[in-house]
């Protein structure tokens, strides 16, 4: 659990929420990248079917290794910020950092995206950050996401990642 700000929209139980692109074999054409649940999302006003900011977690894995989770889920970042027509972004990484989470043991990993092939619901750049950890009890490790568009007027204060990182919760 963590907690959002008051204009975000935080979506119910059944709602997933991720990243997809282009895929011929894929159903509609699309294949998932990354696909999150108990997701909240600031969304884009001239968009309704976009975001200008998102969070969520991504599915439980079968490793109790942060540091390596952590790394694999950043590897898709590239990915996820390709445009359509195949333009990929520049992605920079900052180094892994090291935190408690709830008295848990986690790992961060932000990116930097530059680049990004921009429309009216997409800022030219983003802040991508992944923190792997654990819950006591149960088996593999949880990954928590926070992607913030950045270059637009009134873009997320890039802080915001720091604040919800510091609200998460186990339960």
């Amino acid at each position: 659990a963590y907690d959002v700000p008051a204009d975000w929209t935080v979506s119910d139980c059944s709602t997933m929420l991720g990243w997809e692109k282009y895929c011929p074999d894929g159903p509609f054409g699309t294949c998932p990248i990354e696909v999150m649940n108990g997701t909240a999302e600031l969304e884009a006003s001239l968009c309704p079917k976009d975001w200008r900011a998102v969070s969520g977690l991504d599915s439980q894995n079968d490793t109790d290794d942060i540091g390596r989770e952590a790394r694999t889920k950043s590897r898709l970042v590239s990915d996820i910020y390709t445009s359509e027509s195949g333009r990929r972004p520049t992605v920079s990484f900052g180094e892994p950092r090291t935190l408690i989470v709830d008295g848990t043991p986690a790992v961060e990993i932000r990116a930097t995206v530059t680049d990004i092939d921009r429309d009216e619901c997409h800022g030219r750049s983003a802040l991508h950050s992944v923190v792997a950890t654990t819950v006591p009890g149960e088996q593999g490790a949880i990954v928590f996401v926070v992607s913030l568009d950045q270059g637009y007027p009134g873009a997320p204060d890039p802080g915001l990642i720091n604040q919800l990182i510091g609200t998460l919760r186990h339960g």
